[in-house]
């Protein structure tokens, strides 16, 4: 298949390399549209579907253009039996989660926080915070002050790790604004990445004067341009995977990058900006950053890493090359699902492309070496895997991304919190009635013939994604934050577990189906049972609210030792605090 490909001069094309890969080539046509004087280059590339090459061909494949216009996937996605949800409206998560770690409103609500809510010393769904080994910012030698406070403590943006590799102008476009509360970073691969909608752009130094790549000169301009105007920036990466050859990639020898960097990069040190590593297109392959680290005279702070992987196992080994070859906090600035071995092959199952960045990020979140994490969005990777299509919208995959990162977030300090209304006292010490509940699991649970300690959480209910919650929804007290709550268990459940409890379980009045949506979405652990029928709610007279037509279950939690209630946490405020309450309990009863 061929094809011919014209870039604009600026368009700024590169890509990363495959690990174990036959070295191929494609002829594809993009335009990208990214200054006022339009500069062609042609570039031709061939690529032949599952041949082996010549001998003589580089074993790695140039992996895609990550500077360019949106893919059209709809036909791949046509024929996918995964159901799109690619709905322009927010999520309807995006109405329940803030977009702040514990700062920002974005409620309607009128009602006040009791002024003894803080946020929690030891809250269990923490899980996009940086790491404690990066995140203290009691030293630093930065010499400016901004909203995210990248330093060389404290290097995961706002405290979000989430973020995306995009493309020049990407921040224009719908999809980013339906990312933009739950990403911190994004990055256009230019030294002058604009920051958008509350999130930080990310510059890069795409290649030194090492690189004799056609467009490398006008990216150095475009860098040497921002220092002359004495502008600090909080980070500086360089250089695009120098270990590959252009066009994609910035092809420099370590020699080369090791003379540019101490002469371009490393004097932004002193000045307080922090450091990243160049990238690598090879991935646990490479052998350029060893040689790189032992000629330049000053170190990188935190390490890029590209990742092109079809799988978690794959992602995995990837990271821990990094982290033990260089012990330096990790910054994914690029992952992708890609068949690379024996070939170059980007995923076109969308269930995979869904798991891998489900798990991805799940990993990405609770890895205590990766400081920042986001998705690749250039050519090159299909027509399943990008985030956005040809009309800057959320594909499947985009929105399977957002729904991700959603997931991470705590709860406001804004939302008002529920009263103690006695609903629950006669709970205490309580038989728990024998009803049979349908679980996510495909069995019925009987909660009362449960030997020994179990955990039961029980909610209002969950949105679905594409689903928008009025705001009316939010500001009843004790409402919001169902899905907080639910992950706030799946980050502690190890921990309960440990403590001898038996299961843990969630419960609300949704349906079966609904449960295992959010299930799967959120990769809980344990299991939720549906009392769509309410048998529970009249069995136990729950304390109960009333929405639109619905009975909703007010939230609680209840400690049932052998069919008896042995504890009762309720009201429970803030949601993703109650896990953490649970296993407090747990070790000091």
């Amino acid at each position: 298949m061929q094809y011919s490909l014209v870039l604009f001069g600026a368009a700024l094309v590169h890509a990363a390399n495959a690990e174990h890969s036959n070295h191929a080539h494609r002829h594809e046509r993009r335009v990208v549209d990214t200054t006022v004087e339009w500069v062609y280059t042609t570039v031709t590339r061939y690529v032949t579907a599952g041949e082996d090459v010549p001998a003589a061909a580089s074993q790695y494949h140039q992996a895609p253009s990550a500077v360019s216009t949106p893919v059209d996937t709809t036909a791949e996605v046509a024929a996918s039996s995964v159901p799109t949800t690619t709905s322009s409206s927010a999520s309807a998560e995006k109405a329940i989660l803030a977009s702040s770690v514990y700062s920002t409103s974005t409620s309607s609500s009128s009602e006040a926080v009791p002024t003894s809510y803080a946020a929690p010393t030891t809250s269990t769904s923490s899980a996009e915070q940086a790491p404690s080994a990066y995140s203290s910012a009691t030293t630093t030698t930065s010499t400016q002050t901004s909203a995210s406070g990248i330093t060389k403590s404290s290097l995961t943006p706002r405290g979000k790790k989430a973020g995306l590799s995009g493309y020049v102008g990407c921040q224009e476009k719908e999809a980013f604004a339906d990312l933009a509360p739950y990403i911190s970073w994004y990055s256009d691969y230019t030294a002058t990445t604009p920051d958008s909608q509350g999130v930080q752009g990310i510059p890069m130094l795409w290649g030194g004067d090492g690189s004799t790549c056609a467009d490398t000169q006008a990216r150095l301009a475009a860098y040497n341009s921002l220092v002359a105007t004495n502008t600090v920036p909080e980070i500086m990466f360089g250089f695009y995977e120098p270990d590959c050859n252009c066009p994609d990639s910035s092809e420099m020898t370590t020699g080369e990058a090791a003379s540019d960097w101490d002469s371009l990069i490393a004097p932004l040190a002193k000045e307080g900006t922090v450091l990243g590593s160049p990238s690598m297109c090879k991935q646990k392959d490479e052998d350029f950053l060893t040689p790189f680290k032992s000629a330049i005279s000053t170190e990188w702070d935190v390490t890029s890493v590209h990742i092109n992987k079809p799988d978690l196992d794959g992602v995995k080994a990837v990271v821990e090359y990094y982290w033990n070859t260089y012990q330096k906090p990790i910054w994914v600035s690029e992952f992708a699902c890609v068949n690379d071995t024996p070939s170059w092959s980007p995923c076109t199952d969308q269930t995979q492309v869904n798991s891998l960045i489900n798990d991805a990020v799940a990993y990405f979140q609770s890895n205590e070496h990766v400081v920042a994490f986001g998705p690749s969005n250039g050519n090159g990777l299909g027509n399943v895997w990008p985030l956005t299509d040809s009309a800057g919208k959320l594909t499947t995959s985009g929105q399977t991304y957002l729904n991700a990162i959603q997931s991470f977030f705590p709860v406001p300090t804004n939302i008002p919190a529920p009263v103690d209304d006695g609903g629950a006292k006669h709970l205490e010490e309580s038989d728990i009635s024998s009803v049979q509940l349908p679980s996510t699991s495909g069995e019925q649970v009987d909660l009362s013939t449960l030997p020994g300690l179990n955990i039961v959480f029980l909610y209002p209910r969950t949105a679905a994604p594409g689903e928008t919650v009025p705001d009316e929804w939010n500001s009843i007290p004790g409402a919001r934050g169902c899905t907080p709550q639910a992950c706030s268990f799946r980050d502690a459940s190890d921990d309960i577990l440990s403590t001898g409890v038996e299961k843990i379980f969630g419960v609300s009045t949704q349906s079966t189906a609904y449960q295992q949506e959010l299930r799967e979405r959120t990769r809980l652990p344990y299991h939720l049972l549906s009392d769509e029928r309410l048998e529970l709610v009249k069995a136990l007279k729950l304390p109960i609210m009333e929405w639109e037509g619905k009975t909703l279950i007010k939230r609680m939690a209840l400690a049932v030792q052998d069919g008896k209630v042995v504890h009762v946490w309720y009201p429970v405020f803030p949601p993703d605090r109650n896990a953490g309450d649970v296993l407090q309990w747990l070790k000091t009863r």
